[in-house]
This record gives C-alpha cells, structure tokens and sequence, in this order.
C-alpha cells in the first residue's frame, strides 16, 4: 500500500445544509466565469484531492519523500476537464456540442484554461470528438491518455512498455451508481 494514492473526497454538512465544507480544494473550470474556481461540491470527482499512503516516516516504497508526490497524469487529466466543462457550457448556450476545439476556442468557453492547466511546460494534444448523442474529449500528456465521455465517464491510461495501465471512474450505466474500476491491459 506504501506509494499508493487514492482520490478521495470529504465532506461535512451542518446547521441543517447552512454550513458545507470539503477537506482539500476544489477547483474546476468555469467556462461562464472565464476562470478556475473553488466549489463545495461532492460531485466532482475530477476535482478531488489525493490521499497518498507512506511508511512511518513520511516515504514512498521508492525512499522519496511522500510530501513531494505528484500524479504525473495531472496536465492530461486537468487539460481534459476544462475542455470537458467547456463542452458542457457550449452546449447550454448553442443547443448542440461543438464539433471540433476550434469550435470550442471560438466561443471562448475555454479562454485562458488551456494555458493555465499546461503551464506552457507540458506539451498537449487535445482534441473534441464529435458522437451520436454527445462528445467525447481526448487529451494526451507526458505519456497519459485521459479521455471523457459526455456523460463524464472519464478513462485515464498510460503508455508503456508493458501496456496499458487505466481507470476508469464514472457513473454506472444500469444502476446509477458511482464506480470506480482499476483494470490493467496488456499489449
């Protein structure tokens, strides 16, 4: 378990709903603000924060310092919300999903997200696809793949040597219920 890291949330509601509070930031994009911005919401697991599991004195299996930790599928995963958001707010104003990121950038539903999230330090491929009944959003980072649906299924891979390792966190299709499903596939 040492070196493993969950995203979780926490929340504590009181004074019958007056008073919420979650225990790490949470901050997305919002497309009709034009900024990222901090939310009190147990809906989105994109903004979660991270628990990371260490030894007794604060190390990673790899003798790192846990303090220092980074998911290094970040930029891909953050890329992928803003333009997931994005998407969502295009639609709320145009009545149909755009077809493509020029699309999405001529609106100005992204604005300044997408040099926000790279930090002009982490080359992106990014890219809005079209479906029959919505969207799917693709962007791809120092070896990740983050990929999400319209309906925020979202699929987190990485490329490697030895396949490809993802997540898959999202809705249930039949019961409604949240998932979340660790799967590792070989090439």
């Amino acid at each position: 378990m040492v070196g493993a890291a969950w995203r979780i949330n926490f929340s504590r509601v009181e004074k019958q709903g007056n008073v919420n509070w979650v225990w790490s930031p949470q901050i997305v994009w919002s497309p009709k603000l034009k900024h990222l911005e901090g939310q009190v919401n147990m809906h989105l697991p994109d903004a979660w924060g991270y628990v990371v599991f260490a030894d007794d004195s604060g190390r990673l299996a790899d003798g790192s310092d846990a303090a220092a930790w980074f998911d290094s599928s970040f930029p891909a995963r953050d890329a992928a919300t803003c333009i997931y958001y994005g998407a969502k707010a295009f639609f709320n104003e145009h009545q149909h999903y755009p077809d493509s990121m020029d699309a999405l950038r001529a609106s100005g539903m992204l604005n300044d997200c997408e040099a926000i999230v790279s930090d002009n330090s982490t080359p992106l491929k990014l890219a809005i696809i079209p479906q029959v009944n919505g969207f799917q959003v693709v962007a791809s980072a120092d070896g990740w793949e983050v990929t999400i649906q319209q309906d925020r299924l979202t699929e987190i891979r990485r490329y490697g040597t030895t396949g490809i390792v993802g997540h898959r966190v999202g809705h249930g299709r039949r019961t409604g219920r949240k998932v979340t499903l660790r799967e590792r596939v070989s090439t």
